[in-house]
């Protein structure tokens, strides 16, 4: 079950990744704007959204997650409310504005707590992925928050 459940996270946190950016591009951001009206992180900011968002990053993702899990062993309705409500908790941990230090995953040095989905909202640019910075890292999308904290740095 814990392999199951880090190849799910794995495959999540791409395919939010994947429809973030898609959200992001000229011809979608009108779904995502909602979202935007937030430039500070706020725990409603993860909830305020467009459907077309929710249909994309929540309703296809889970899915194709979903059916992805289930190759590897059957899934157990447990499991997939354990794991939605895993999630659910982690979109509010990504949009409190805090971290916290009882939160699991933030102590790994790869993760994207701390402030790094804070400056997706304040600037608007980067930083998509929901977990990992693997997927920002491979396609180059957190380049500005990158030059952001070395200048903060000095």
């Amino acid at each position: 079950m814990l392999a199951q459940f880090a190849i799910m996270i794995f495959f999540e946190d791409l395919f939010f990744f994947l429809f973030h950016c898609l959200l992001h591009q000229p011809i979608l951001y009108r779904f995502h704007k909602l979202h935007h009206e937030y430039k500070t992180t706020i725990n409603i900011a993860g909830f305020h959204f467009d459907l077309v968002e929710v249909f994309l990053t929540q309703t296809v993702a889970a899915f194709l997650v979903l059916k992805i899990g289930s190759l590897f062993a059957p899934i157990h309705i447990s499991f997939i409310v354990i794991f939605l409500a895993l999630r659910t908790n982690d979109t509010n941990s990504s949009h409190c504005g805090y971290n916290f230090s009882w939160i699991p995953m933030q102590v790994l040095p790869f993760c994207t707590y701390d402030d790094f989905h804070d400056f997706h909202h304040s600037h608007n640019v980067g930083n998509y992925a929901s977990h990992f910075r693997l997927w920002d890292t491979v396609f180059n999308t957190s380049e500005a928050f990158r030059k952001y904290k070395a200048k903060r740095a000095l």
